[in-house]
């Protein structure tokens, strides 16, 4: 049992490391954490996304998802509430050329993964939506796929296939 509550333990403190890691992202950045254009995305003035390499994308905003308890300790811990997680090719050639204190976005799972984007936690809050529709629309015309969802369940199954199994995003659910 005490084996189990210290592995437990572990876990929880690398969870809120690594959530940690990916708010520090933002604190170097010049004026703008986020730049969405024709050709892709401009992170933390440092990397270029172009649209080419983003297969999908997954965007969220669960600030007004209520009060519950645990809510409220997933956002004490850091846990962003409105994100975009973009699915990017050659993510590990992409985080490897990117400053250090940029890294902490990337996830990169064997030869995919993507960018993870904590927009409630690095842009004003009244900028968090027309960021997460300029992200969408943008991808959407570059070709990718994007999912914007309210829905916990879906936005759990669409980031777990966009980091993980990008051939089940491009024909999952509503894929054109």
């Amino acid at each position: 049992m005490l084996a189990l509550l210290v592995l437990a333990s572990g876990f929880v403190f690398v969870k809120f490391w690594l959530n940690r890691r990916r708010l520090r992202a933002g604190e170097g950045s010049a004026a703008q954490f986020l730049v969405v254009t024709r050709g892709g995305l401009r992170i933390a003035d440092a990397v270029e996304v172009p649209w080419a390499s983003v297969f999908g994308g997954v965007g969220c905003d669960l600030r007004s998802s209520g009060g519950r308890v645990a809510a409220r300790i997933s956002r004490a811990a850091g846990v962003p509430e409105a994100e975009f997680v973009l699915g990017v090719r050659g993510v590990r050639e992409l985080r490897d050329a990117a400053p250090s204190g940029v890294r902490g976005l990337f996830e990169v799972i064997g030869s995919h993964g993507g960018i993870r984007l904590p927009l409630d936690t690095l842009l004003a809050p009244d900028q968090v939506r027309p960021a997460l529709a300029a992200v969408a629309v943008a991808g959407r015309l570059a070709g990718a796929r994007m999912v914007l969802s309210n829905d916990t369940g879906t936005v759990f199954r669409a980031t777990t296939a966009v980091l993980g199994d990008p051939a089940a995003f491009a024909s999952g659910p509503g894929a054109a």
